[in-house]
């Protein structure tokens, strides 16, 4: 019978797959009596019958399997995590507790998640997430490591360790020339994996998550004049110009070989290896074509032709970012970050105030019209190039679902007992308010 010590207080997911494990023993019991073509021995029934059981209850000869033992306890931890789940909100709710630092994803949640699907005008679903909003509060994923999970059980099938709802994915089809998408529900995780090593999240840059390939955003294309009025003289009429932008989703992709041994040692492990390898891949999708866009499009931040810049810098100073704050503060914008090359990150906060021979060796420290803006760095952006402003201005539009596609034949996979998968996905980034940023170019170690 069951250890209810040892399985009292497992989640519902541990659960489940250890109900998918004992099933799965238990047909391997009649598989390999079927492939001997013979019948069970009588110590294969007394283990097949302890497993799954045995009759109904209240018959003769009823035994009560182990399975049945987990469903009661699966149910019994499906009605405490609601039960914890209604307390929890409900104390968010009454402001009892507040939302604190969440370690899992490194990002800081500020207050209740904001982010909600909606649907504009033209019938398209979205929904805007900002620094402190995390996909999976929107869309929230069934198992942990959904995505990795999904791409082994379509490499290699379901296997003990595989979660239930996998399973159910599986039977929705593969599609056509071995690909597959994998929606977001099962991808949850890995976009906020990626927004957290991003750069450009972290700076405040927005993530659209778009239903569709395109949408329209609005965008400021001239502010409201204000001007002090004389008595008995009219004002001059202005009027505030709202433009339209589009995103435009474009494909990009990553490919890596999958190794057959690891999966048959550790296919938990590879499917979270396989979530964090995309998370990674997609953060640096998100800051290198952010940044500099990809060919044509996106254009990217720094190829923005509405953004104002400023050239021939020469060896970086403060004074040089000083005074691009001042003039995004003149357009009625607060420049909340700073985004450079790791080298020229380090030529900044490294200008000295003497050379330690004829003078006191001291760092420079930042001037105060900097105190409230922050400095990150990235090999994504050029050497030559800083970007400074308020980041929450620049959109990201994130096509919510990825193509996987895999090959067993595919560069020098058969030989060497591999499978590449190639994940495609689909971005495109615009700014909606140009004069919230200023670029330095020109700039030297």
């Amino acid at each position: 019978m069951l250890n209810a010590t040892k399985y009292d207080r497992w989640n519902t997911t541990d659960l489940r797959q250890e109900i998918e494990h004992v099933k799965g023993e238990a047909e391997a019991v009649v598989a390999l009596a079927e492939a001997e073509d013979r019948e069970l021995t009588a110590k294969e029934q007394q283990e097949f019958d302890r497993m799954l059981g045995k009759g109904k209850p209240g018959e003769r000869g009823y035994v009560r399997g182990e399975i049945d033992d987990l469903r009661d306890q699966l149910d019994r931890a499906e009605k405490r995590e609601a039960a914890q789940a209604a307390e929890v909100v409900r104390r968010v709710q009454s402001g009892e507790i507040r939302i604190g630092d969440d370690n899992q994803f490194g990002t800081r949640s500020v207050g209740h998640g904001k982010a909600r699907w909606q649907t504009n005008s033209r019938g398209e679903r979205f929904a805007i997430l900002s620094k402190g909003d995390r996909f999976s509060d929107v869309v929230a994923p069934p198992c942990d490591n959904a995505f990795g999970h999904a791409v082994l059980a379509h490499l290699f099938g379901p296997t003990d360790s595989t979660p239930t709802v996998i399973r159910n994915a599986l039977k929705e089809g593969t599609g056509s020339a071995g690909g597959f998408m994998v929606g977001s529900e099962l991808l949850s995780e890995v976009v906020d994996l990626a927004r957290a090593k991003s750069v450009l999240t972290n700076a405040g840059v927005r993530t659209v998550a778009m239903g569709s390939d395109s949408m329209s955003i609005p965008a400021l294309e001239s502010d409201v004049s204000v001007e002090l009025k004389g008595e008995n003289q009219a004002l001059t009429f202005s009027d505030v110009v709202i433009g339209e932008r589009k995103l435009s989703t474009r494909t990009i992709g990553a490919v890596t070989a999958v190794s057959r041994e690891l999966w048959e040692d550790s296919a938990s492990l590879l499917a979270e290896q396989l979530q964090m390898w995309m998370a990674a891949t997609m953060a640096q999708q998100i800051d290198q074509i952010g940044l500099q866009g990809y060919t044509s499009k996106p254009v990217g931040l720094l190829g923005t032709a509405g953004i104002n810049s400023t050239g021939s810098i020469g060896a970086i100073d403060w004074l040089d970012v000083s005074a691009a704050a001042t003039r995004i503060r003149v357009n009625n914008h607060e420049p909340a970050n700073a985004i450079m090359h790791p080298t020229i990150f380090a030529d900044l906060m490294e200008i000295e105030s003497g050379d330690g021979s004829t003078s006191a060796r001291n760092w420079l420290n930042r001037p105060p019209t900097l105190d409230n803006v922050g400095f990150l760095q990235t090999t994504a952006c050029p050497l030559a190039k800083l970007v400074i402003g308020d980041f929450t201005r620049f959109y990201m539009g994130l096509r919510t679902g990825i193509r996987v596609e895999l090959s067993t034949e595919a560069g020098d996979a058969f030989q060497k007992h591999q499978v590449y998968v190639k994940c495609t996905s689909r971005f495109d980034f615009v700014s909606v308010d140009d004069s919230a940023f200023e670029i330095l170019e020109g700039i030297t170690s």
